[in-house]
Parts: structure tokens; C-alpha cells; sequence
């Protein structure tokens, strides 16, 4: 997802910036091409993008990284320490009953399997014994919101 800002200097040339709001790929291959169809875009001299990470493989697929001018900058990372908590405090734009199954190698009392009961006004969410939902299960359909 991206998108433009058009500008024109005093001589008429373009100046026009694309701003890379998400780039996310299935694979390396679909990386490499979507990076070809950004950088040729016509009339862009600037292609800016943030929050990548810093092993980013765009690096790799220049022939000049230092033209990239990377800049390193600081951001808020939050970890869950309470996922029950976490959990039962969101607000839920629908219904749902799953069981999730959690690794957590820092919070190792987060990890485990947890049953998430959600109705549109409440949540709870208690440990379980029972099998986790498949991950590409569609059989509740709910989403986070807030």
C-alpha cells in the first residue's frame, strides 16, 4: 500500500514522493517484485518508507545499499505480561469461542492453551484443556477492535 504526493520544482521537473505505508510478501520472489514495481514508478525521485525492519532483504537487492540512506530510530515496543487480562479488557466488534494456544518464552505464565468467550459486550478468557482452534479456521468470524 502506498501512496503519492505529486510535486513539480521551479524548473517544471517532478519531484513527486511515494510513501510505502505496508509492504508485506509471501516470499523472497514476491519481495523482489513488488520492490521492481515500486521503484518503477514514473516521475517519483523519492520512495520513502518506515518501520522496516533492519534486516530488511531490500538491502540485498540493491546494487548500492548506501543509497537507501537508512535511518535507525527508536519505537515503542509493548509486551504483554497479563494475556488473560489483556484479553478479557478488548473490546470485540462480535462474538466468538476459540481456544488459543500460546508460546511465550519470556512470560512463561502466559503461555498454555486459554478459552476466549466473547460476546459484543463482554470477554473471558480462562485456561483450557482442550485442543486449540486451526489457525485458518473461519468457522467464528470476529475481529479486534479499539
Amino acid at each position: 500500500m502506498y501512496r503519492l504526493r505529486p510535486h513539480w520544482d521551479a524548473d517544471d521537473l517532478p519531484q513527486t514522493t511515494l510513501r510505502v505505508e505496508e509492504l508485506y510478501a509471501a516470499d523472497p520472489a514476491a519481495h523482489a517484485e513488488l520492490w521492481r514495481y515500486i521503484s518503477g514508478q514514473d516521475l517519483v525521485s523519492t520512495v520513502t518508507l518506515r518501520h522496516r525492519p533492519v534486516d530488511d532483504p531490500l538491502f540485498h537487492l540493491v546494487a548500492d545499499p548506501r543509497r537507501l540512506r537508512p535511518r535507525l530510530g527508536e519505537g515503542l515496543w509493548v509486551r504483554l505480561v497479563d494475556l488473560p487480562a489483556a484479553l478479557r479488557q478488548r473490546s470485540y466488534c462480535a462474538a466468538a469461542d476459540l481456544i488459543l494456544d500460546v508460546t511465550d518464552a519470556t512470560c512463561p505464565w502466559n503461555a498454555g492453551r486459554w478459552r476466549l468467550n466473547v460476546d459484543t459486550s463482554t470477554a473471558w478468557c480462562t485456561p483450557s484443556d482442550a485442543p486449540p482452534d486451526h489457525p485458518g479456521c473461519r468457522t467464528a468470524r470476529w475481529c479486534l477492535s479499539g
